[in-house]
């Protein structure tokens, strides 16, 4: 409305799709997949943060496609700014994580 009121009428139109969804609303029939999560981690150390957050990652779409996919982080901080980093240790903790986090899944089949 402010672009065309300044610059003139018509100049500009919105048009909002969805893109991504809150993955809680995706995994929360699932809740072994959180818990197995929290286990991996707590299992190697860490301290598990459940969030939730609004998605805008692979694992968003192919939760509302049917496969749930919690987010899980990776060793990084201030995601998209210019202060982002990824710390080596913590990025080979969460390889880790993951191995252990294949061995509970693999352990339910």
């Amino acid at each position: 409305a402010f672009i065309n009121v300044k610059y003139g009428e018509g100049r500009v139109q919105l048009e909002m799709k969805e893109s991504y969804r809150n993955l809680a609303d995706a995994v929360a029939p699932y809740p072994f997949l959180v818990q197995i999560v929290e286990e991996a981690i707590q299992e190697n150390g860490g301290q598990p943060v459940i969030r939730p957050i609004r998605g805008g990652t692979d694992g968003s779409k192919l939760s509302f496609m049917g496969l749930p996919c919690p987010n899980l982080g990776v060793g990084a901080a201030n995601l998209h700014s210019r202060y982002e980093y990824a710390c080596v240790e913590q990025m080979d903790v969460m390889v880790q994580v993951l191995l252990a986090l294949c061995q509970k899944i693999a352990a339910l089949s």
